[in-house]
């Protein structure tokens, strides 16, 4: 049994609320959040029997009690929070991205390295049923050579992500680390590694004081000339967001989105409606794939280098975003052309 502490308990908390009965072999011992009151709600939701308000104050008084560390805290704490755990000897599980740069992904990841323990960046997108579906197919080779991949994803003005305002860089990182790092390592996974050029194009915000964009273009290219575009917007109005991604291959096409299908169920007797939850879904998959990894000595289906390799596609896509120029990756670094 995996004994987990959950480090922030913001609005992704009552999913994995939501997920702890369809969790196999791990189980809550503790959460963290500034917001004490909250993390003891929290807490008391999942089983868990600790409650504190930091991650240090956790290993310092109960080390004892748990074995990996959840990250579901702002995006500027992620590799923080993933070298205090590994040098306490803790697994370690963060929501994407994995730091704000490249060198505090490498920072986090030889930590873990160091200190012996399993690393696992969770972007949810890959994680997502309908994401996993895509992928099977490419790789059932029932799609062929994917040559195109087309991501939406929209938001509400305004809206949160995952607990962090969208607009506000300091915490999220900017707009291509805040905001697509999901969508980038998502790119990544379907084409088998990075693309060799990137251009994006975009609106920046209203408020002179934002230096982020509220709607982005993405395009990017790899070997073989298969392409993705990418768009993110946050200008919906006041509601649901939406997500939807097509993938055409040089055999087949696929399509999916996260939009709320009610499906038909009859087995007899009266007729029932299921209206699936693909996000509690995604959250099961990912602590599961987490947990397995740590039960079976293994590395994760993501680890740390795929955390860097976002981070590295998003820093071209802020180049390109700032200057109007694309930018070709050269060894393992972009440059702008």
């Amino acid at each position: 049994m995996v004994r987990l502490a959950l480090a922030g308990c913001g609005y992704s908390a009552s999913l994995f609320v939501s997920a702890l009965p369809r969790l196999r072999d791990a189980a809550f011992a503790a959460t963290v959040d500034a917001d004490l009151p909250r993390a003891r709600a929290i807490g008391q939701a999942l089983g868990a029997p600790v409650s504190c308000a930091s991650l240090e104050e956790l290993l310092a008084r109960h080390a004892g009690t748990f074995d990996a560390v959840v990250v579901e805290t702002d995006n500027a704490s992620h590799a923080a929070l993933a070298v205090q755990a590994a040098r306490a000897g803790k697994h370690v599980c963060t929501r994407a991205p994995l730091g704000l740069s490249a060198p505090q992904a490498d920072e986090a990841t030889a930590a873990c390295r160091a200190a012996g323990v399993r690393l696992m960046v969770n972007p949810p997108l890959r994680f997502l049923p309908e994401t996993r579906a895509l992928k099977a197919s490419l790789e059932a080779g029932e799609l062929g050579w994917p040559g195109a991949l087309r991501l939406h994803r929209w938001t509400p003005r305004g809206a949160e992500r995952w607990g962090t305002p969208a607009l506000d860089p300091a915490r999220t990182g900017g707009t291509a680390i805040g905001a697509l790092s999901e969508d980038l390592d998502l790119a990544n996974w379907f084409f088998g590694g990075p693309p060799n050029a990137v251009f994006a194009l975009g609106r920046k915000h209203a408020s002179a004081q934002l230096a982020v964009y509220d709607f982005v273009q993405a395009h990017l290219g790899f070997d073989g000339g298969g392409m993705a575009l990418l768009d993110y917007a946050m200008t919906l109005p006041r509601g649901d967001g939406y997500f939807a991604c097509a993938v055409i291959g040089a055999d087949g096409a696929a399509y999916a989105d996260d939009q709320a299908n009610v499906q038909l169920v009859y087995r007899g007797g009266h007729p029932a409606a299921l209206n699936p939850a693909p996000h509690d879904a995604q959250v099961v998959a990912a602590l599961q794939a987490f947990v397995t990894a740590i039960a079976q000595d293994r590395d994760p289906p993501v680890t740390g280098a795929d955390g860097r390799l976002a981070l590295e596609v998003a820093a071209a896509v802020d180049a390109s975003l700032e200057s109007g120029r694309a930018a070709r990756r050269v060894g393992d670094r972009y440059e702008l052309v």
